[in-house]
């Protein structure tokens, strides 16, 4: 019908995807969801005119975590920004829920320590893979921080699963290649060295 054909054309007809920003309220009584124009920072020599920054109709899944508990919020965010009432406060959010959406997620500080202090409890490998995953893209479009990215990546030492790992390595081996502060060396062996020795270097029988 007439709203789907709308929400295409508002992505076929616009390039890139966008940044979803997510943040909740200080009581928690409220969540603001605010979409930019996902992109890197275009080189002013090359040329290159960053395209006009149209809102588009994007269908947002938050979760939110309650306790023992879990709901979803399906938000279709048609404006720049909106603010939506939440029934619990909740203790913390999933900005992308399994990953389904096509957007990058942006949470504000406080969002992004509550759920990554539950990631490997309460959020699925997918879910922890995007956060890693969007947490660098950030980084290099100059909107994330290194700082961020590292609490995000402590709280994921106990990782079990092999492409979250995949993407974390990938993640401090581009650190390593454009810094040379031994500092970050040690971080990196004092997190990784925990890891090595619960999985060791080699598959156990029947592991995948």
């Amino acid at each position: 019908g007439e709203p789907v054909r709308q929400i295409m054309d508002s992505w076929i007809f616009r390039p890139g995807h966008p940044a979803i920003s997510v943040a909740t309220a200080a009581d928690g009584s409220s969540v603001t969801v605010r979409q930019e124009r996902f992109g890197f920072a275009p080189d002013p020599a090359a040329g290159i005119t960053v395209p006009v920054d149209e809102p588009r109709s994007v269908p947002v899944v938050l979760r939110l975590g309650h306790g023992a508990d879990t709901s979803l919020r399906r938000i279709l965010l048609e404006t720049a920004e909106d603010t939506f009432p939440l029934e619990h406060a909740p203790d913390w959010i999933v900005g992308n829920h399994q990953g389904n959406g096509f957007y990058r997620v942006e949470l504000s500080d406080d969002d992004l320590a509550a759920v990554g202090a539950r990631a490997l409890a309460d959020l699925s490998a997918l879910e922890r893979y995007g956060l890693v995953e969007d947490e660098w893209a950030l980084v290099l479009a100059g909107r994330g921080s290194v700082a961020r990215v590292l609490g995000l990546l402590r709280n994921l030492a106990a990782e079990t699963d092999l492409s979250v790992w995949q993407r974390i390595i990938g993640v401090l081996g581009a650190l390593d290649r454009v810094t040379d502060d031994d500092t970050l060396a040690g971080w990196v062996r004092a997190l990784l060295g925990p890891a090595l020795r619960t999985l060791g270097p080699s598959p156990a029988p029947a592991e995948p």
